[in-house]
């Protein structure tokens, strides 16, 4: 265009700016985002919003982050979209911190943001599992009636779901009066992670009777959903069925056929920890202790095992016997009353899991206060009465702590929502939603 003589224009650049964020990013010369900048630079649109805004969009679409802020920072007038980019650019990032503060700015100075920039800061809370900021968004998003815009339910049931509040979830998406195939993906991850496998299987009818076509996230799901609830057959019917979709198998696709079948050997940590926890629950802790010395020979390092809570607008983190939270007597304290109750209701603490050698004190304190009993110990302190303790967990749950929140439930009369790496848990009155099956 250029070459034949067509100028540069505030219609044509931002046309540009589309064009370069929608390449492939190997297909992309690395420096066309701010070639395309710098041309724009020398025009007279320079400062026209919408040529500035859709530069700052390339930009943050592209992962340059710095230049977005930069451009944004230098903007003499900024609109919807420029915000919008920026925040949604941080939240793909995964910089949620960085997206909350700019969100917090659009609204100090009443940018009327839009359903895109909603629902993106929405995808935050439900990355960050911060559920009282999420519910303030949604309330606002009401007050504004962008909460019918399919692109905000979708993050909505997405939020609500991570956050252990499925029900909640499922009630943003049947008074949805718009449905688009995001939040039925929503709605059947939700299904799947809170294992109601059954819900999920329906939903998938649903969706298909209301004409929406199919997608390898929603054969995922149907998949998880089978692992979750140990129906072999059934996965083994949906993995075959995608390729009546003409759906290609990606390889998570084949993982969760591999976990549906029982069948762990990769390099993972949790392969190897598991391997280690094996060997100590026979009583070769030698044999035990090569399989960590294994672990660390070929590189792989075990993941730092962290529970947190959220309460009263604050997140809690915590990890196994952590004393550093300013609340830690207490809370140590409230674990061993409890403890007593459910020692006296029968709940006997399984420590063959330990992989260290040591005796039987020792080890009934090291599962004592493994990271997501901390973070319940405190969610009995701060958490009113009535309301479930919801604590979230980076990996898997042991079969004792497992075990443990059942009797502690049974004793406190209190619900406690667990999501680990797998699924989500509920527990009350001694039972988990899980059919003690994850």
């Amino acid at each position: 265009m250029l070459a034949a003589g067509v100028p540069a224009t505030d219609r044509n650049i931002p046309s540009a700016a589309k064009a370069v964020a929608a390449a492939e990013t190997l297909s992309r010369p690395p420096f066309a985002p701010h070639a395309l900048h710098g041309l724009a630079a020398k025009t007279p649109f320079a400062g026209d919003v919408f040529v500035g805004s859709a530069i700052l969009d390339m930009y943050a679409k592209c992962g340059h982050l710095a230049d977005a802020r930069r451009l944004f920072d230098e903007m003499p007038e900024r609109n919807v979209v420029s915000w919008s980019a920026l925040i949604c650019g941080y939240a793909d990032a995964g910089m949620h911190p960085a997206a909350m503060g700019i969100f917090r700015l659009a609204l100090e100075e009443a940018v009327p943001v839009n359903d895109y920039t909603v629902s993106c800061i929405i995808r935050v809370c439900a990355a960050a599992t911060l559920f009282e900021l999420g519910a303030q968004v949604h309330a606002r998003a009401t007050k504004t009636a962008l909460h019918t815009s399919p692109f905000v339910g979708s993050s909505l049931v997405s939020v609500y779901s991570k956050c252990g509040l499925v029900e909640c979830a499922y009630r943003v998406f049947n008074e949805a009066p718009e449905k688009n195939l995001g939040i039925w993906n929503a709605v059947l991850i939700a299904s799947a992670q809170h294992g109601h496998t059954a819900a999920a299987f329906e939903r998938f009818i649903e969706m298909q009777n209301a004409g929406f076509q199919t997608n390898h996230i929603i054969f995922l799901c149907l998949l998880t959903a089978c692992s979750h609830a140990g129906l072999v057959d059934e996965g083994k019917r949906y993995f075959s069925l995608m390729k009546d979709y003409g759906i290609e198998r990606q390889a998570e696709h084949y993982a969760s056929m591999v976990d549906l079948l029982g069948h762990v050997g990769s390099r993972s940590s949790g392969a190897h920890m598991l391997l280690s926890s094996t060997y100590a629950a026979a009583g070769r802790h030698i044999d035990a202790a090569l399989a960590r010395k294994a672990m660390r020979d070929a590189g792989v390092r075990k993941e730092t095992g962290l529970s947190w809570l959220e309460a009263a607008g604050e997140v809690h983190t915590f990890v196994s016997n952590c004393r550093r939270h300013q609340q830690s007597e207490e809370i140590y304290k409230v674990l061993e009353k409890v403890g007593e109750k459910m020692e006296a209701a029968g709940y006997v603490a399984d420590t063959s899991a330990v992989v260290k050698d040591v005796d039987g004190d020792e080890k009934r304190a090291t599962v004592r206060y493994h990271s997501e009993r901390l973070a319940i110990g405190l969610g009995l302190l701060i958490v009113p009465q009535g309301v479930p303790i919801r604590v979230m967990k980076n990996l898997h749950v042991r079969d004792d702590c497992h075990n443990a929140i059942k009797y502690l439930t049974k004793c406190t009369g209190r619900v406690v929502v667990l999501r680990d790496n797998r699924r989500f848990h509920r527990f009350e009155d001694g039972v988990c939603s899980c059919g003690d099956f994850w």
